[in-house]
């Protein structure tokens, strides 16, 4: 997903973005009880498949995490193309909760002062991911919120930078 990176020009090359539309996937009932099974075993480590088999949560919030760990690790392969032009297989990158719940990933190479950041975020209608490799000790960060008609200028005016209000437009 190329819109979120657009405003970094040189730099886009350390980062990658991807977004699932879950709406578009019929996950009801028990086909898709199935399918998220499926969909587990093919992209999640061991350890993962057990966080998430043991994960104390409504249904919906499972899938929301499954299908977060789907596009973190298709945004996280693609970067690493750019990066190396080497294919990973989903399944050995792993990605699983710090102490504070932050997503760490864990298992492809990065250079030495380098850092493999993470940042997901969703929605009903939308699961995003954003992966950079940035100097250690940095972060990167994404969030998609349910898109609204209209927002007052005042929110405008806090919420986003003045660059990203030239991105916004007039409307």
């Amino acid at each position: 997903w190329v819109l979120p990176l657009a405003a970094y020009g040189d730099m886009a090359d350390n980062l990658s973005c991807c977004r699932l539309q879950p709406d578009l996937m019929n996950l009801a009932g028990g086909d898709g009880e199935v399918l998220l099974s499926v969909i587990a075993h093919i992209i999640l480590s061991q350890r993962e498949r057990d966080f998430w088999y043991a994960m104390e949560a409504v249904d919906k919030r499972r899938k929301e995490w499954l299908l977060g760990r789907l596009v973190a690790k298709e945004t996280i392969r693609r970067l690493l193309w750019q990066w190396r032009k080497e294919n990973v297989w989903s399944a050995d990158i792993e990605i699983l909760p710090d102490a504070k719940g932050k997503p760490v990933v864990h298992g492809p190479e990065v250079p030495d002062n380098c850092a493999l950041c993470l940042s997901l975020s969703h929605t009903e209608t939308a699961v995003v991911a954003l992966a950079a490799l940035l100097p250690s000790g940095s972060g990167v960060g994404i969030d998609v919120e349910p898109q609204k008609n209209t927002f007052d200028q005042e929110f405008i005016s806090l919420a986003f930078s003045p660059e990203e209000q030239q991105l916004l437009g007039g409307d």
